[in-house]
């Protein structure tokens, strides 16, 4: 069963997507009243004390360099948060590279609420890359730099940890040790032909083993 914060983030990404749908027959000031009014809904539902805001400017400009649009610029000061997208989403006119980014963001108003509960006095300003791929190092879903501050990412919260796959795989278990056992019977006949096989066996072992401890 999904947990109540999970119900509410995906109802705010539901809910910054259906304007997405819309944003070309709205105003500017219009539309960061829309996202911020179903910020604050998620907030309150999720009872996360926090005083969100969303707009719109030329994030670039704050971050002194010119970049990709698929981040948020942050203002952070106690339980203020003020989320920055780049004016050009509103522009965009593929889902998949619009208000997208905007929806994803509740997963990082739930680790600011909590950073909150241990640092009240907090005051910071970052960029959140919601892309696949962080490359500023600062705060992201996943990045490969050791030094990153990464957070949940999006689908793995919206899905309250792929709970549905989960599931079925939890119901449609393969015989995996019956499986293992004619397969390194079979190793016999690979044998001539490339080489040692002893690597067959370790390998099924591993799997086996993965299996067996779930």
């Amino acid at each position: 069963m999904l947990s109540e914060v999970v119900r509410a983030g995906n109802l705010f990404f539901q809910h910054v997507m259906e304007i997405d749908v819309k944003k070309a027959e709205m105003s500017k000031q219009d539309i960061a009243r829309s996202l911020t009014r179903y910020g604050i809904e998620f907030v309150q539902a999720c009872g996360l004390g926090l005083d969100v805001t969303i707009s719109f400017c030329d994030v670039h400009a704050l971050m002194s360099r010119r970049f990709h649009t698929e981040l948020s610029y942050v203002r952070l000061n106690g339980k203020k948060c003020e989320l920055l997208f780049h004016d050009k989403l509103i522009e965009f006119r593929d889902p998949n590279s619009g208000f997208v980014f905007v929806a994803k963001s509740w997963v990082l108003l739930i680790v600011i609420a909590e950073m909150i509960t241990q640092a009240q006095e907090v005051r910071s300003e970052f960029v959140f890359e919601i892309g696949d791929t962080g490359s500023l190092d600062q705060v992201s879903f996943n990045s490969s730099d050791p030094e990153a501050c990464l957070i949940l990412d999006h689908q793995f919260a919206a899905s309250n940890g792929y709970e549905d796959y989960r599931s079925f795989c939890a119901s449609a278990l393969v015989d995996w040790g019956g499986i293992c056992g004619n397969l390194t019977t079979a190793v016999g006949p690979f044998a001539s032909n490339y080489g040692d096989a002893s690597a067959f066996p370790v390998l099924m072992s591993v799997s086996w083993f993965g299996v067996r401890e779930q």
